[in-house]
């Protein structure tokens, strides 16, 4: 037979139990969730740069069409980017700066480019990926 005082005890070690397993269960699911996002969020900033590339392919492209072409911006299906140009001129020759920017999402790049013209194609002085 079973003191009163005993009877109660077997009840509160599984409402403990059920508890620590509970509490353990979130963490879990909160670390998971984390994870989620940071890995999200560094797709979209991938995303954004291959978008930025592309707006630097994109200004190559219009510029050997017209070289008035100055600035343009597009909509991608996982984001959007947008493209200013001007033109240059150092001590050793003229070019183009261009400056592409890549949306996706909540990811945001910047490129800028110094591009001549050499040879029936474009070739890339300098290549630098801006941050804010």
């Amino acid at each position: 037979m079973q003191k009163k005082s005993e009877r109660g005890f077997a009840s509160v070690l599984i409402v403990l139990a059920l508890a620590a397993l509970s509490a353990w269960g979130l963490e879990c699911y909160y670390k998971a969730d984390m994870e989620n996002q940071i890995v999200q969020r560094r797709v979209q900033g991938i995303q954004a740069l291959y978008a930025a590339e592309a707006g630097i392919e994109w200004a190559k492209a219009a510029l050997r069409a017209n070289p008035g072409w100055r600035q343009g911006e597009r909509t991608l299906s996982q984001g959007s980017v947008s493209v200013s140009v001007s033109v240059s001129v150092s001590a050793d020759k003229g070019g183009y700066t261009v400056v592409a920017t890549g949306k996706a999402r909540l990811g945001v790049r910047k490129i800028c480019v110094f591009m001549v013209w050499q040879e029936e194609d474009w070739v890339l002085c300098s290549y630098q990926e801006m941050h804010n």
